[in-house]
């Protein structure tokens, strides 16, 4: 143990001759990696100094292992962000004679030294750096030397230490004081961090005044002075570059946030300013970064917060004000795919670092387990809400959170919390209500949910082989609390509850026939086959409530879905019947959004024909058909290749229950008779892919727009929407004669965007009424009238809200 060692004290003597110091070879090359990790002037390390006590700390301490293996040992290249090698599975344990807590347990620096001859590290004399290559008490380049008096001179606090850093800085030329200040880009490491890493405020004060900046970053993890002065003993640092307009929010090469630095170094009185100013930015007092919120929530390289960093040094007080502040004592588990593109350590929850580090009696593990406990948020004995029904929606494509989170707090939901594409909360309102959501593509009623952890342990219960693992997971999930509160939802929605209740002890005059649909991701269960769960759920299932497995129409769903951080088991209560994503299209054609938007222009009624003369793969057709089902639908195209896609698309439209009908025709001779559609929506061409430029403007778009004019409707209801390259617009406008005395049409609305790198533009173009006036062209603008101040980015949301209510799942073909 190291408190039996003894201590060396005093200063470290050192050798003046190359004989006397081959002695302290290693004591020698230790020292020099010390200084150049903790950034301390050469020579300044004694004998009897401790990691710790130098401003040492975990991360810190794994880098100087990784160093010193490499330079004693010849091992593989240090990597300043990672613990290298295979040996180590977990950060902060690793093996030998360069195991970090050894490290951080050495009481001095001989002491250290001792403890690694003892596991046979030496320097010989052929590994020995020559005279004048060792920075360990040397002078060095003279360049190389100011560096490092400058900043033992930055670091000094008290009277007398700004006026002797203005005299260093002044005794060099304006540009290279500029350098070493941090006011130039690449100044590395200089006297700003320097300052900030001391808490020497009169000297930051100094090189502010200099311009320095105060986002100049160190080579290697690319620390900030804000990261520096967050690991110091007081936060007066801190404040000084937070007020010269420091960034709260920043983070260094490792993802580590001003936050993850305090805590880490133990600096108490910095995490709680830096909480202090995070509420304040939260409550819109300092209003430069409204991310500051996430301060607590921020996780870095190694998918660890300041929570995790607090626990494995062991500093209670800083932990103590973490937990106090509402940070999550049990951050949410990313993917296994994403921890290996990071790192090759394990994953670990902060309760598991600190019974690995400090034992279960420590405490650190204590504080842990009681927050624990207290912000469970799955406990009903705790939760006023328990009583309502758990639900889980999924959304039925990307963009959608803000109208979900809208939905529901109009619904007066609670217990709301969004994990990835799922949002669960609980409600007390009525099947109706739930399947008017317009954001959502299911809403499923929750039986279990639990992290990856409680799966893991269930597993390891079990000692028997593949099948008897899958038979106690198939177990455990049938004996799960939450199904007759599932179950009693699921006849809210489907049925009298009470007719069939079909939970364990009733008798149905006919049982409930189901499905199993089991879906696993990511490695961490591989051995859990997706299959083999469906078979012996559906067994356990079966015998328990009663039920009869049946694949086709089911009376209900049981949904079993696993992934490396949780598991989820849920009845799928309702379904979005036009569900799917533009990326469902058997044939792709127009970009799904802005041919949702073209059909939005022309404001489709009920009993409608809608032709679309150049259809191509019928997108616009489809994406109207999905949201207008109430509409007539005509496709036409010269190209029996592009027919044969928009067949192949044309049975979305079918299951919404539009009419789309299909002809193959020359737009400029359409086979329809005259007056015979309302609408026409139309992606005309560019003359690009298909034609000329010259040829669209000679002879097609005169073309085709006559031929528009005989088959729309006269009157008020007769319109088209076009879209066109910003390019041939003006050849479009003069072909449509819309600033004629003969002129059949007037435009509305035009609006430009883009489609992929071409700029285009969607015309609007509606008939004009007997007598009314020529209109002059309106200006092309970036809203149309029925978008928000969002613009494109609400296009998802204002498609979504065009659907029609959710059905039921019972009996639907799965």
């Amino acid at each position: 143990m190291w408190p039996c060692r003894p201590r060396f004290c005093g200063g470290w003597d050192w050798p003046s001759t190359r004989s006397q110091r081959s002695q302290q070879r290693l004591e020698v090359a230790v020292a020099e990696v010390w200084c150049r990790v903790l950034a301390l002037p050469a020579g300044g390390i004694k004998l009897s100094d401790s990691f710790l006590e130098l401003g040492g700390e975990s991360l810190l301490a794994l880098r100087v292992c990784a160093a010193l293996r490499y330079e004693l040992a010849g091992r593989e290249a240090p990597d300043d962000d990672e613990a290298p090698g295979a040996e180590e599975a977990q950060f902060g344990q690793m093996s030998g004679a360069f195991a970090v807590s050894e490290l951080l347990m050495a009481p001095s620096l001989a002491e250290y030294c001792i403890f690694l001859r003892r596991h046979n590290v030496t320097v010989d004399a052929a590994g020995q750096a020559s005279e004048g290559e060792s920075s360990v008490n040397r002078g060095g380049s003279k360049p190389e030397a100011f560096a490092r008096r400058l900043c033992q001179s930055a670091r000094q606090r008290g009277p007398g230490a700004r006026q002797a850093l203005a005299s260093l800085l002044d005794s060099v030329s304006q540009q290279e004081s500029a350098r070493w200040c941090g006011a130039t880009r690449d100044a590395g490491f200089n006297a700003l961090h320097a300052a900030a890493q001391g808490n020497a405020v009169e000297c930051l004060q100094l090189l502010l005044e200099r311009k320095a900046k105060t986002t100049s970053t160190e080579g290697g993890a690319a620390m900030m002075p804000m990261h520096y002065a967050a690991m110091a003993k007081g936060p007066e640092a801190l404040n000084l570059l937070l007020n010269a307009k420091a960034p709260l929010t920043v983070r260094d090469a490792r993802g580590q946030s001003l936050l993850h630095a305090a805590a880490r170094s133990g600096a108490d009185q910095c995490v709680k300013y830096l909480l202090q100013m995070a509420e304040k930015e939260k409550q819109g007092v300092r209003q430069r970064n409204g991310e500051a919120r996430k301060l607590l929530e921020w996780s870095d390289r190694w998918a660890r917060t300041a929570v995790h960093w607090a626990a494995l040094n062991g500093h209670v007080e800083v932990l103590k004000l973490l937990l106090d502040a509402k940070a999550n004592a049990a951050p949410k588990l990313i993917t296994e795919h994403q921890m290996a593109k990071r790192t090759h350590l394990v994953q670990e929850q902060p309760l598991d670092v600190a019974l690995r580090v400090h034992g279960p009696n420590s405490e650190v593990v204590r504080q842990l387990q009681n927050a624990l406990e207290e912000e469970d948020p799955l406990r009903d004995d705790k939760d006023e809400d328990a009583q309502l029904p758990e639900y889980v929606m999924t959304l039925s494509q990307g963009g959608l959170d803000r109208l979900a989170l809208w939905e529901l707090r109009r619904l007066r939901a609670k217990n709301i919390k969004r994990v990835q594409c799922r949002i669960f909360f609980r409600a007390s309102c009525g099947p109706h209500v739930l399947a008017s959501l317009k954001s959502a593509e299911k809403v499923c009623a929750v039986v279990l949910r639990a992290d990856g952890q409680e799966l893991a342990s269930v597993l390891q219960k079990q000692s028997g082989d593949g099948d008897q693992k899958l038979q106690a997971l198939a177990n455990w999930l049938t004996d799960a609390p939450g199904w007759r509160k599932a179950i009693a939802t699921w006849w809210k929605f489907n049925g009298t509850y009470g007719t069939s209740e079909g939970s364990e002890g009733s008798k149905s005059q006919t049982p409930l026939t189901f499905k199993i649909t089991c879906r696993r991701s990511g490695k961490k269960f591989a051995e859990i086959s997706s299959q083999g769960l469906a078979v012996a759920a559906a067994s356990a299932i079966a015998a328990r409530q009663g039920w009869r497995a049946q694949v086709r129409r089911p009376d209900l769903e049981v949904r079993i879905l696993v992934s490396d951080s949780d598991i989820l088991v849920d009845l799928p209560l309702l379904v979005q019947s036009s569900m799917r994503l533009a990326g469902e299209l058997s044939s792709s054609g127009m970009a799904a959004p802005v041919a949702w938007a073209m059909a939005r222009c022309a404001e489709l009624q009920p009993g409608e024909r809608v032709l679309d003369p150049m259809c191509g793969k019928a997108v616009i057709l489809v994406e109207a058909a999905l949201s207008w089902p109430l509409c007539h639908y005509i496709g036409i195209d010269i190209d029996a290749e592009q027919l044969a896609g928009a067949n192949s698309n044309a049975f979305l439209a079918a299951a919404s229950g539009a009419r789309l009908d299909l002809l193959q025709g020359d737009a400029c001779r359409l086979p329809l008779p005259d007056a015979s559609v309302e609408v026409v929506i139309c992606d005309i061409p560019f003359g690009r892919q298909y034609g000329t430029i010259e040829g669209c403007r000679d002879t097609l778009y005169k073309a085709i727009l006559e031929e528009f004019d005989r088959v729309i409707k006269p009157g008020p209801e007769g319109r088209a929407v076009l879209i066109s390259s910003l390019e041939q617009e003006p050849w479009v406008i003069k072909e449509a004669k819309l600033e004629t005395t003969e002129a059949a049409w007037r435009c509305s609305a035009r609006r430009e965007l883009k489609l992929g790198f071409l700029d285009a533009s969607i015309v609007v173009l509606r008939r004009r009424a007997p007598g009314e006036a020529i209109a002059a062209v309106p200006e092309l603008s970036k809203r149309l009238w029925w978008e928000t101040s969002a613009g494109r980015g609400d296009w998802a949301s204002l498609k979504v809200s065009e659907r029609p209510p959710m059905q039921i799942t019972r009996n639907r073909e799965i």
